[in-house]
């Protein structure tokens, strides 16, 4: 489990909030296979896009921005590192 779940929290409460993400797993595997889905449709279509109008690499920049942050909440999801 990452430590941002516990970041900011009391000393005498983390193990409270590590309990309380732990019972959350099934719906967090939920939201990670949601997002990993994302992703993949996000890559895809980046790796497709053809137009190369004005502008095009402001919008391939937010693309690899979109994935990146699809990458971190996925991680973040990860329970069972760490």
């Amino acid at each position: 489990m990452k430590t941002e779940w516990t970041k900011g929290v009391p000393e005498a409460d983390k193990q409270e909030r590590r309990d309380l993400v732990r019972s959350a797993r099934p719906t967090l595997e939920v939201l990670k296979s949601i997002l990993q889905e994302r992703l993949e449709a996000a890559q895809i279509s980046a790796s497709r896009s053809t137009d190369y109008a004005p502008g095009w690499e402001h919008k391939q920049r937010d693309a690899l921005v979109q994935a990146r942050v699809y990458r971190d909440l996925i991680e973040l999801l990860t329970l069972d590192r760490e």
